[in-house]
């Protein structure tokens, strides 16, 4: 059965891709779907569409904000844009630490007193007003380090570059930079890291290959790390599935600028069928990891239980942040799990923190990731692909990770990442 692509769009004109087996999921919830001819006049018209986004997110932003008048309080440290709430978790024990939003559909509190409105009014023609307000706020907080979990981020780039040699600012790799790639020469050029702590050498080797400026450390994985800490004395490693599959949003927001974005749901759609008709002749246990939450995540499990049907399939959930219970249980999941297989992903390459065998599966063959040999299927065959599961069954962990013959820290750091930032710190 072939699964076709359709869009859908809520009352504020988010636009949503997903597989058509779920358009049920999503009419019921007073979507509306798009044809074929509204879809290619959006597409036409990506600028109109990109504004109309903004007045909503613009519109929503000032119904919420709130604005603080006077004195900011001096912190220690600035934790800048935590959406998913880990570094907040990490500091808890340290309270003295200010959480600076940067995203509109997170900025809660505007902060205003004379210092900031007048630095935003006599350098209005230099910047645009939020970064000046952004630059403003961080001189009163007056913090040692500036911290981030999200290392794409531009503000963060802009500030870490009008403050180098004057504030320390300090990014953790969250997730896998293949879509630097993508970018021009002249995006990258305002890519700037004072100090990148990097998950392993390949993301080191990758970063100096696009000739993207920084200081790189491999510390591993901050978010792996997280995980053994929490749960540190509570790990199932009893093994309970022979396959982990690492999911991928199977409801995204369309993307009109990043096309290579709107390949992913498609590709993804082909590796489904080939480990559906697997698990059928094989007779063997499947977990899926969802990566997505809400409403997102409830069209997934229906998507999901209506693909496998009666085959012995289960479906884990995820949660939207770290204080969700659900938010670590991919990593759960991979500990009971023989085989880890998926699309090229951050936790993919996580998986060999846990020493265990991972097959990527990669139709694109641009090679953005660290796999290769027997961990890599790039075929959409199914006889390519069942063989290459069957042989990552049979063999021992061992053997795997001697035919590979990674470097030490190569794919992922098997490294204390907390204990890097903690040194960090108390320097």
């Amino acid at each position: 059965m072939i699964i076709k692509i359709s869009y859908f769009k809520d009352e504020e004109s988010n636009l949503y891709q997903a597989p058509s087996n779920i358009e049920k999921f999503f009419l019921e919830k007073n979507f509306k779907k798009l044809n074929v001819k509204d879809f290619d006049n959006l597409k036409s018209n990506t600028f109109f569409f990109q504004i109309k986004k903004k007045i909503f997110t613009l519109i929503n932003f000032l119904k919420r904000v709130n604005f603080v008048f006077g004195k900011v309080e001096k912190k220690k440290v600035i934790i800048f844009d935590d959406i998913t709430g880990e570094l907040s978790f990490f500091f808890s024990k340290e309270r003295n630490y200010f959480s600076l939003n940067t995203r509109l559909q997170r900025i809660d509190k505007i902060y205003i007193n004379y210092s900031i409105i007048k630095f935003i009014l006599f350098n209005l023609l230099k910047r645009k007003i939020k970064l000046n307000y952004l630059i403003a706020l961080i001189n009163i907080i007056d913090p040692k380090i500036i911290i981030t979990f999200i290392d794409n981020s531009q503000d963060f780039h802009l500030l870490s570059k009008f403050f180098d040699k004057k504030r320390f600012f300090l990014a953790i790799q969250n997730a896998n930079r293949a879509d630097y790639f993508y970018l021009s020469q002249n995006q990258k050029k305002k890519i700037f890291f004072q100090k990148l702590f990097c998950m392993g050498d390949f993301d080191v080797n990758l970063l100096k290959n696009y000739d993207i400026i920084g200081n790189y450390k491999v510390v591993g994985s901050f978010r792996t790390s997280l995980f053994i800490n929490k749960f540190n004395n509570n790990l199932d490693k009893n093994k309970k599935f022979d396959i982990c599959l690492i999911g991928k949003n199977l409801v995204k927001f369309f993307q009109p600028v990043q096309t290579y974005e709107n390949k992913v749901i498609p590709e993804y759609l082909i590796l489904l069928e080939n480990l559906k008709r697997y698990i059928k002749e094989n007779n063997i246990s499947l977990v899926v990891c969802c990566k997505n939450y809400g409403f997102k995540l409830e069209a997934e499990k229906s998507f999901y239980k209506d693909f496998f049907g009666p085959l012995n399939v289960t479906i884990s959930s995820n949660g939207k942040d770290i204080n969700d219970d659900n938010y670590f249980n991919s990593y759960k999941s991979i500990l009971k799990s023989e085989v880890v297989i998926g699309l090229p992903s951050t936790i993919l390459r996580e998986s060999f923190f846990f020493d265990k065998k991972i097959l990527c599966i990669d139709y694109s063959k641009e090679l953005l990731h660290p796999f290769k040999d027997i961990a890599l299927c790039n075929s959409k065959n199914f006889d390519n692909f069942s063989f290459k599961l069957n042989s990552l069954l049979e063999i021992s962990n061992d053997n795997y990770f001697k035919k590979l013959n990674y470097s030490k820290n190569y794919v992922v750091g098997k490294i204390d990442t907390l204990g890097q930032i903690n040194s960090l710190l108390n320097k």
